[in-house]
């Protein structure tokens, strides 16, 4: 069990780790051109959403630190009900924003599952770099995550902390 536990932490890390890069690759896409311009590069050449994807990443990972299945099985059923209606609102608002040119990119580019065929990549682009930046401050929170499990479980191991019902 003890070893069952050590892989659901490392497997965790890895994903927060992918998370963590991936948020922050697609916001150096993305940050302070959102509701400019049509984004179709990089990241968002490979879906359509990658901050969804890579935050899911994260959120799973961070689950999967707590070394059980009970608390990433309830990220999944959360991001299973929230993640397509928030989804389809934004496809909605990119769809009247960017009309045609949003048609052929969602009929060209998955929603959510990447398509590494469909990689295409500038050489050089320009980042907003203060709201890149604070879209970056976000990312400390899935390793903050990690972090408070691991307290918790330490607490819990010294008898500090006491719990009527553990559901990781």
């Amino acid at each position: 069990m003890v070893l069952l536990a050590e892989i659901l932490f490392l497997f965790g890390v890895l994903l927060v780790g992918i998370g963590v890069l991936g948020r922050a690759w697609s916001l150096s896409y993305i940050a302070g051109m959102k509701n400019k311009s049509l984004v179709t590069k990089g990241p968002y050449s490979l879906c359509r959403h990658p901050l969804y994807l890579f935050s899911f990443a994260g959120c799973m990972g961070v689950g999967l630190c707590t070394e059980t299945l009970t608390v990433p099985l309830l990220i999944l059923i959360g991001f299973a009900i929230y993640y397509p209606l928030a989804i389809k609102k934004e496809e909605f608002k990119m769809a009247s924003r960017f009309s045609d040119d949003y048609e052929i990119y969602a009929a060209s580019v998955p929603c959510f599952m990447p398509n590494f065929r469909t990689f295409q990549d500038d050489e050089i682009r320009t980042i907003n770099s203060n709201a890149f930046l604070r879209g970056l401050t976000s990312l400390i929170y899935f390793i903050a995550l990690i972090g408070v499990f691991e307290l918790i479980e330490s607490m819990r191991s010294a008898g500090l902390l006491l719990s009527l019902y553990t559901i990781y």
